[in-house]
């Protein structure tokens, strides 16, 4: 059976920074689909999840950090993801050569995921959420954790945290402790 359809897609990603306190980010997206018939799974938005095991995740800038791949679907979603970068450092080391140095940045971060599904009855084959009552997370992370100078050139960094998913009642078992590696000028 085939179904036509119309999905509509947009972001709008703003960055700031703030004498003094640091780099503010904040992503906005969102979509919505039009049909006149229920639409089969794989044309559904799917939560944009980076959590692969039950104790860690990668780190990346707009995604769920919390969330699974696949664990929510919605015909129409906004997210929002926020991030502060404090411009202080916590301490500063560095080998002799300048090849490898350690300067952390405390980063705090919020991502929000907001979808409805007008016809869940219809997905019956797989097991999966609808964000209706939405699924929040924050964090905190430690970026330049390790740097390393590539070629003269960059810095390659290692950063580290840990990610909450907000839910009524506190349990460790909602975080995740989130790794990333990023590339500075």
């Amino acid at each position: 059976m085939q179904t036509s359809y119309t999905q509509a897609v947009s972001g709008v990603l703003w960055n700031k920074h703030v004498n003094r306190l640091g780099y503010e980010h904040f992503l906005i997206e969102g979509g919505k689909s039009w049909s006149d018939n229920p639409l089969p799974i794989c044309k559904l938005f799917a939560g944009n999840g980076y959590s692969y095991d039950s104790k860690s995740s990668l780190y990346g800038f707009g995604g769920l950090l919390t969330m699974t791949p696949y664990a929510y679907y919605t015909d129409q979603f906004v997210t929002v993801s926020f991030r502060h970068d404090f411009d202080w450092k916590l301490y500063k080391l560095e080998k002799p050569d300048g090849q490898v140095s350690s300067a952390p940045n405390i980063c705090l971060g919020y991502n929000m995921l907001y979808g409805t599904l007008a016809h869940p009855e219809v997905q019956t084959k797989v097991a999966f959420g609808v964000p209706d009552n939405a699924y929040h997370e924050t964090g905190l992370m430690l970026n330049n954790l390790v740097r390393i100078k590539y070629f003269e050139l960059y810095y390659l960094t290692f950063n580290v945290g840990y990610y909450y998913h907000i839910t009524p009642s506190f349990d460790f078992k909602n975080g995740r402790i989130v790794y990333g590696i990023g590339v500075e000028l």
